[in-house]
């Protein structure tokens, strides 16, 4: 048997795993494996589990091979890994969908887990984000596989980001949907991000992420409502970043944001571009500058170029408008 003790970090390509020499790798920080299946038990290729920081699957085409790092039929631990990558292959036919509790792994330290379309690998592929120290989930995947996820997987995170990767036509989210929901369970999250360009955003009643400080969102449309219920609901938020193609034209009641009160108290950097603009988001703008005391810099696109003036004449304390 060879025996890898100074290699670090190790690309595989995963549809050979089984034509490997006898090598055991003793002391691997990092592994990267691609086009991996779930090949049968193998002796010939080992890896030491115990000293691996981050595992990388990356284009697989069906069920990692665990076995390699262990006997899969008993519970496998990797203790000091903090960071996960889990990708398949996009446009390709999967191996017959599996769950990854059957194989009993064990992530004590596990706290960065990035998920790209790995709902086709495991029908229970969130369970990893169960496992005590996980605070990052980042997810790429169809909109219609959340359905049957349990919002409160928003609970313990400080990091949510979730990208559409699957939608080619706009269609309306409904008001009890997952990222409704979400919204509804408290939590410690500080940033998050929610890129949904195909989807009309429903309206948000409650928001209950306190300590929220980066948010940002990229729809087909949204009401103006919304933006300034996110700003009222969000006690920490200092950087708002809105990207839609029109505002909801059929959104019940008015804009709050002709009140007096501020939106916010602590947004200072915020970001709205809508790609069909109209009079009315045109002087909803000129409205919330007016609302939020702590702004600093306003990024918004060339149609509000004529506004200019008058926003930095209604904002005394030296926007900076980009």
């Amino acid at each position: 048997m060879l025996l890898a003790k100074s290699i670090p970090d190790v690309t595989l390509n995963g549809s050979v795993l089984g034509e490997f020499p006898m090598v055991h790798f003793q002391n691997l920080v990092k592994i990267r494996i691609t086009n991996s299946f779930e090949a049968p038990q193998t002796e010939t290729l080992r890896i030491n589990s115990q000293t691996l920081r981050t595992v990388e699957i990356l284009n697989s085409t069906g069920a990692f091979p665990w076995g390699i790092f262990g006997d899969a039929d008993k519970p496998i631990e990797f203790p000091n890994v903090e960071q996960m990558l889990i990708c398949t292959r996009t446009g390709q036919q999967l191996r017959q969908r599996t769950q990854i509790k059957r194989f009993q792994l064990r992530f004590p330290k596990l706290s960065n887990i990035i998920l790209i379309g790995a709902m086709d690998m495991y029908t229970d592929v969130l369970e990893l984000t169960r496992f005590p120290k996980v605070t990052s989930v980042g997810i790429l995947d169809n909109v219609e596989k959340l359905k049957s996820i349990d919002p409160r997987i928003i609970r313990r995170l400080t990091k949510f980001h979730f990208g559409e990767s699957q939608e080619d036509r706009v269609t309306v989210l409904p008001s009890d949907c997952f990222f409704v929901k979400i919204f509804d369970v408290p939590s410690p999250v500080t940033n998050a991000l929610l890129a949904l360009p195909y989807f009309d955003f429903p309206q948000i009643k409650k928001v209950r992420w306190s300590k929220l400080a980066n948010l940002m969102l990229s729809v087909n449309s949204m009401s103006l409502e919304t933006i300034e219920l996110l700003m009222l609901q969000l006690p920490r938020m200092h950087s708002l970043n809105i990207s839609m193609i029109k505002s909801d034209p059929k959104a019940a009641g008015d804009a709050v944001c002709s009140r007096k009160t501020p939106l916010s108290k602590t947004l200072g950097d915020m970001y709205f571009i809508i790609a069909e603009p109209t009079l009315r988001d045109e002087a909803w703008v000129e409205m919330v500058v007016q609302r939020l005391p702590a702004l600093f810099r306003l990024t918004v696109q060339e149609y509000f170029k004529r506004t200019d003036e008058r926003l930095r004449q209604s904002y005394k304390n030296g926007l900076a408008y980009a």
